[in-house]
């Protein structure tokens, strides 16, 4: 039987590439994660050699992550799995990593013959355990093998913060419906609801408020009618996100640990230089962001002072 034949190194390449290029375009990064999450949670790494994943992997499987809604780090090939007493569960696509092969081969000169190190690129399709289903038996009173590499939802809070009022105010008066706790922060189109990781799993508050202005600016489409343009792409959906979350938190002053290593600012000014400062890409994102801040902020938000200079005064935070 023939063996089949894969792709050469320089589709290879391409195929990188290209996905490294609709990342950098959906304004996606190396996942950095602002929130503390489970021990099973983070960089992506095999199975089988407890290894973390390098060079432009990492991005790969992040990108199938992000998109296919999967919480493990622990990545394996088919085989790996299968030696793990897992079964991929049936219809499940692997993701395509890359890495180089060394091996030694002769090399002939003027009839010297010498050893030459050639380098090979190879590929591999790997799968999460997420998409992983526990298989074999199991003893009675023992658990699978595979549980203990399984996300927990409890994931103990570690971080202690007094609540920013004007932000609360804001949450709690858009009507969202929030659930808090876990390792994911998103908004779910299909329940229109919102999960983000408890406040006490982001070591800056700053960040819990910027990742919680993020998905109720992507829960402000379907209000604002930007679920409905033509133009709308995952990377302009992105953007508006990242801007409204910025309008919203910059409006009401939400506290900045450290300026200078503010991660929003960071994220969009790298963003922006991907993008190539698109005037009309930049125009319309800002556009469709200050719809959703002004739905947020509202006309005013207004928090009770609990000693008024004067009885019956309030304080208007988003004047």
């Amino acid at each position: 039987m023939a063996k089949k034949k894969g792709p050469s190194a320089d589709e290879l390449r391409q195929n990188v590439t290209n996905r490294l290029i609709e990342a950098l375009e959906a304004g996606t990064r190396p996942w950095i994660k602002p929130w503390i999450g489970d021990p099973n949670a983070g960089s992506p790494t095999n199975v089988a050699s407890k290894k973390r994943y390098r060079g432009v992997n990492p991005w790969l499987l992040d990108m199938t992550a992000m998109s296919g809604g999967f919480n493990s780090k622990w990545w394996g090939t088919y085989k790996q799995w299968k030696e793990k007493s897992g079964q991929v569960i049936k219809g499940e696509k692997g993701t395509v990593i890359v890495f180089w092969k060394i091996f030694e081969r002769d090399v002939t000169k003027d009839g010297v013959t010498t050893k030459k190190k050639s380098f090979m690129l190879k590929y591999s399709n790997v799968f999460c355990l997420d998409q992983v289903e526990n298989a074999g038996e199991v003893k009675e009173g023992k658990s699978h093998p595979l549980d203990k590499l399984r996300i927990s939802t409890d994931v103990p809070v570690k971080f202690e913060h007094d609540t920013f009022e004007p932000a609360e105010a804001i949450i709690a008066q858009s009507g969202a419906t929030v659930t808090y706790g876990g390792n994911r922060a998103c908004y779910s189109p299909s329940t229109d609801a919102i999960n983000c990781p408890d406040k006490g799993q982001f070591p800056k508050l700053s960040e819990f408020y910027n990742t919680m202005f993020h998905e109720l600016t992507h829960w402000c489409e379907k209000r604002t009618g930007f679920d409905k343009v033509d133009e709308r792409s995952y990377a302009l959906g992105e953007l508006v996100a990242e801007i409204g979350s910025c309008y919203v938190a910059e409006h009401i002053g939400v506290p900045v640990d450290n300026p200078t290593d503010d991660q929003s600012a960071a994220y969009l000014k790298s963003w922006l230089k991907a993008l190539k400062n698109d005037p009309k890409f930049i125009f319309t994102a800002s556009k469709w962001a200050s719809k959703a801040a002004d739905m947020l902020l509202g006309d005013e938000i207004v928090i009770e002072d609990d000693e008024p200079a004067k009885a019956g005064a309030t304080v208007n935070q988003a004047a």
